[in-house]
């Protein structure tokens, strides 16, 4: 199923960069790659799965650029993006973590200014969260601030 899931995204990458080639050509590379990336027994099939594919990517018509691009794409998408997520998680649990093990000393100083900042006029409501100065309050820990926020500033 993860492979299934991971091969229609790779064609959609495919489809988004404007690449003509055929779905049963494709396929076949795609799980060939993914098996070679097993057996050579790399991480990720980092090396082994993208040489595999630019070759069989040129060999059904799609130019070496556009192979590169589209590789570089899936693995952005596939390894880089869910693990900067995984780490937001992290960050998240684990300040909660700490929270509770310092008895909500650290909650209690960031609310403590949070409160100087919305008395300033600096902080600026969004959906129940904060975003102030380039914080951003989400559950009960602060995280950077990842959201653009235009909404008037709260009123004390």
């Amino acid at each position: 199923m993860e492979w299934g899931a991971a091969a229609f995204f790779f064609l959609l990458i495919g489809r988004l960069l404007g690449a003509d080639a055929q779905l049963l050509h494709l396929l076949p590379l795609f799980f060939i790659a993914n098996v070679l990336g097993v057996i050579s027994m790399v991480p990720g099939g980092l090396g082994s799965f993208d040489v595999f594919m630019i070759l069989g990517l040129s060999a059904v018509g799609v130019n070496n650029n556009v192979a590169v691009v589209w590789l570089l794409f899936y693995r952005l998408f596939y390894y880089v993006i869910p693990f900067a997520i995984g780490a937001l998680f992290f960050a998240q649990d684990l300040g909660v973590r700490i929270n509770a093990r310092l008895e909500g000393l650290p909650h209690q100083v960031l609310q403590k200014k949070l409160r100087t900042w919305r008395s300033s006029g600096s902080c600026i409501s969004v959906r129940s969260c904060y975003c102030c100065v380039g914080w951003y309050r989400m559950s009960r820990w602060p995280i950077a601030c990842i959201n653009t926020c235009t909404l008037s500033p709260l009123s004390s």
